[in-house]
């Protein structure tokens, strides 16, 4: 995963910024931010992944920290990761900030314990004496400038990220997997109890579907997915402009109302959930209308989007009405469970861009929206 990568890579290079400063390690704990923020985006199992690597790739790299020292720090560092992961997760008052806080304190509490567990036996081991005194010295008077960095970083690191849509606050499931499944299944049953009365597209939105698809400059030799198709309205137009189209929904209703709009190429329609969609050929070009927002896991999406595009591939994400416009039909009662909001493309975007980059953007302009990405 790219994101544990860079963490990882982080949990390297922090350390190696402070080590012209006299017992930097101790004091400033510059190790540990990674791992924790490692346990709050990408859980337990990757948190402790990052925390453990960490100390055992940065001795094997640049022999610090000394061997000795290492098998602690791989414990200690790894709960941090785990265990912020967990309480992440498990933690949920009405106040967002107050989580963060919370997890951190005990994260920091069990990783510190398991050390002081750890140093215990080790000083036991050789004869010498560990008591509390020693324990708190080290782990809290020693390295109190530390612990306020992580207490003033970490939050601050995670409310930026959330406000970029890069990291959901109610994105905290121990089994998004599952979760992923659980939505596609109401998805579907709310689009198949809506797909007679869904509403057709006006001649004003497929005027704008058109402008849209001109500032793509698809080609025709290109293979295309598009995903959420709903009653076909986008593969309708792609396909009687000749290019080669393949289109899934997740709800059959919709798909067969589309098959019957669209009898001549009624094959090209299929049931399928995105996330879980595979293909033998990769696609060049992946296509959604009015259909991203419904996909609450991003970061599901991007993995699968990516997988399923070939290399400089693009993913063209657009909305043939104003984003203002939609917004307020998303956060409808109907809806709240199965979308929502779109930000700006530009923010959009920054929930992509580890697997895209940007190529353009329009959408804040009172028209549709238009975010074009390529496959890195």
């Amino acid at each position: 995963m790219a994101e544990a990568a860079l963490l990882l890579a982080l949990g390297i290079l922090l350390p190696m910024a402070f080590h012209g400063i006299p017992n930097a390690g101790q004091v400033f704990l510059p190790m540990h931010i990674p791992a924790l923020i490692a346990g709050f985006m990408l859980g337990p199992l990757w948190g402790l992944f990052v925390g453990a690597m960490s100390p055992l790739l940065s001795s094997l790299l640049t022999g610090m920290p000394a061997l000795a020292m290492m098998p602690g720090m791989v414990l200690e560092i790894g709960l941090y990761g785990f265990f912020s992961g967990v309480f992440y997760k498990v933690i949920k008052t009405k106040v967002y900030l107050l989580d963060i806080y919370l997890t951190l304190v005990l994260a920091l509490l069990i990783g510190k314990c398991g050390k002081g567990i750890y140093d215990l036996a080790l000083y036991t081991g050789r004869g010498d004496a560990y008591g509390f005194a020693l324990f708190f010295t080290t782990y809290f008077v020693t390295a109190w400038p530390g612990l306020l960095i992580q207490f003033t970083v970490v939050p601050a690191l995670l409310a930026a990220l959330t406000e970029t849509g890069f990291l959901r606050s109610e994105d905290r499931s121990f089994l998004p997997y599952l979760e992923g499944k659980a939505l596609a299944r109401r998805e579907a049953e709310y689009f198949n109890g809506a797909a007679l009365s869904y509403p057709e597209k006006t001649t004003a939105q497929k005027a704008e579907i058109m402008r849209l698809l001109e500032k793509c400059a698809l080609r025709k030799e290109e293979r295309i997915l598009e995903v959420g198709c709903g009653d076909g309205a986008l593969a309708r137009i792609l396909l009687a402009q000749g290019y080669d189209v393949h289109a899934i929904d997740v709800s059959l209703r919709m798909v067969e109302r589309a098959r019957a709009k669209d009898p001549t190429h009624e094959s090209l329609y299929e049931v399928a959930d995105f996330l879980a969609y595979e293909d033998k050929e990769p696609y060049d070009v992946i296509v959604l209308l009015d259909s991203y927002p419904h996909f609450l896991d991003t970061r599901a999406f991007r993995r699968k989007a990516k997988d399923l595009l070939r290399e400089n591939g693009r993913l063209l994400i657009l909305q043939d009405r104003p984003r203002k416009e939609l917004n307020g039909i998303l956060e409808g009662k109907d809806k709240a469970r199965l979308s929502r909001p779109l930000k700006s493309p530009g923010r959009e975007w920054t929930r992509l861009w580890l697997s895209f980059r940007k190529e353009k953007v329009s959408g804040e302009d009172g028209r549709g929206y238009l975010l074009s990405l390529r496959r890195r």
